[in-house]
């Protein structure tokens, strides 16, 4: 799934929004807030902290989802 964040950012400076809903290019729908760290810095923080973990942890975040991609498949397999 790809979504360009400098797209979202330019079109909620555009908008003057906090959400927006987005389609990404297999045509789903995604709900997207934005954190704004003058007037939310606790969330701000947190996100940062996520990121962090998540840059840190690469490979076991791989291992998940390769193990949800194959559980999905799976599941589809079964229902075909």
């Amino acid at each position: 799934m790809k979504m360009n964040v400098q797209f979202y950012e330019t079109i909620a400076r555009f908008y003057d929004a906090e959400n927006a809903d987005m389609t990404d290019d297999l045509g789903r729908v995604h709900h997207v807030e934005m954190i704004e760290l003058v007037s939310e810095p606790e969330l701000a923080a947190d996100w940062q902290r996520w990121i962090a973990y998540r840059q840190k942890n690469t490979e076991r975040f791989r291992r998940i989802d390769d193990q949800l991609l194959a559980e999905h498949l799976r599941i589809a397999e079964d229902w075909s």
